[in-house]
């Protein structure tokens, strides 16, 4: 029996992500199993945290056959040292206890999404066949003074500790650079087959959009000159809130609530243009931005500011790029008159399925250590 112990970055019933597709590979790949382990907070809690326990639709995701998904209870301090050693070892143990009847006579291998206290104490209790970390985003950069260093401080542990990091963008290739051949790079992709067939009805209108979450670092301020510079043209911004809007935003933005994945593709076939409008910042530096395949699936022509792993992609097809204020106008132009190419974007969805990515280069095997199942 093979199992994957895997330490979530997000909740399973939350809006599909790298990790989802992952699990969901690593089943059809001749996996018996997956527990996934929903998250719980790294860092101190703030008066923002009520707000997001009161928001937001609630998504219910279908579960595989095979997975179980736990929700382990902890205390909210995980930077404080004791909080910190009882969410470690002392409920890694509780939680080995919960789940000796799943993983008995398996072949477990963890993974970690997250840089937690219970994700690093589970290498030692646990004792898996092969372990990795995915560092799909910059983690520590998410936070600031004590919670961000104590962030920073596992995700080293972790980082030394397992088999693998697998990175997502050539920022975080580089972060861990003193892993040498433990590392694996695994960009990120979309689910192609989700998206209609091609040639894509237009709805006659032209439209910028966005969708994805709004947070701080997303840039109200280009948005908003976008908006400026194209009164005629919508904005829809679709997506949850947690940085709020300038007041003066320009009438012809208008703002949709979270939504599941089909409604977010229902919302790109409205839009002739999408939009990435992010900050330059050592969080963003990170990002390989999902959306940005989602949008080119589409055929749609992408505007984007200059951060992580867009920055690389001037040269492609359908990517036009700003800076902080250069060239945005010509940019968003040529983006509204950019020709729809049908093969182009037939090719595109070829080579950025999840499955594509997993097994490109042996990736998943890699990062599993596949080739050594007993």
């Amino acid at each position: 029996m093979q199992t994957l112990l895997y330490f979530a970055p997000v909740p399973w019933d939350s809006y599909q992500q790298r990790s989802h597709y992952f699990v969901q590979h690593f089943l059809k790949r001749g996996g018996t199993g997956v527990v996934w382990i929903d998250p719980y907070p790294i860092r101190l809690p703030t008066i923002g945290d009520l707000r997001r326990m009161r928001g937001g639709p609630r998504i219910e995701l279908p579960r595989p056959v095979g997975l179980t998904v736990v929700s382990p209870w902890t205390l909210p301090l995980e930077p404080v040292p004791i909080a910190g050693r009882l969410n470690g070892r002392w409920l890694c143990r509780t939680l080995a206890r919960r789940l000796t009847p799943l993983l008995r006579d398996s072949a477990t291998r963890i993974g970690i999404g997250r840089p937690s206290s219970l994700a690093l104490a589970a290498l030692d209790v646990f004792r898996p066949v092969a372990s990795f970390y995915d560092a799909m985003d910059d983690f520590p950069e998410f936070y600031r003074g004590v919670s961000k260093a104590s962030v920073s401080a596992r995700e080293r542990k972790i980082a030394r500790a397992v088999d693998v990091v697998a990175t997502s963008s050539s920022a975080l290739w580089a972060k861990f650079s003193d892993l040498g051949s433990r590392r694996v790079m695994m960009y990120n992709a979309f689910e192609m087959s989700a998206l209609p067939a091609l040639p894509i009805a237009a709805n006659g209108r032209r439209v910028f959009g966005y969708v994805g979450c709004i947070g701080s670092w997303f840039d109200w301020s280009i948005t908003a000159r976008i908006a400026r510079s194209f009164p005629e043209v919508p904005v829809h911004i679709v997506g949850p809130c947690f940085s709020h809007p300038p007041r003066d935003l320009p009438a012809n933005v208008t703002l949709f609530p979270a939504c599941p994945l089909q409604q977010a593709i229902e919302h790109f076939q409205t839009f002739s243009v999408g939009l990435i409008p992010f900050k330059r910042s050592p969080l963003t530096e990170g990002v390989d931005p999902v959306k940005y395949y989602g949008y080119r699936g589409m055929g749609l022509p992408v505007v984007s500011t200059r951060f992580g792993e867009m920055a690389r992609r001037g040269v492609d097809a359908g990517a036009y790029l700003i800076d902080q204020g250069t060239g945005l106008q010509a940019a968003a132009a040529a983006a509204l008159d950019a020709r729809f190419d049908r093969a182009v974007t037939e090719a595109f969805r070829r080579e950025h399925t999840w499955e594509r990515r997993f097994d490109d280069d042996r990736a998943f095997d890699r990062v599993l250590s596949w080739d050594q199942r007993p």
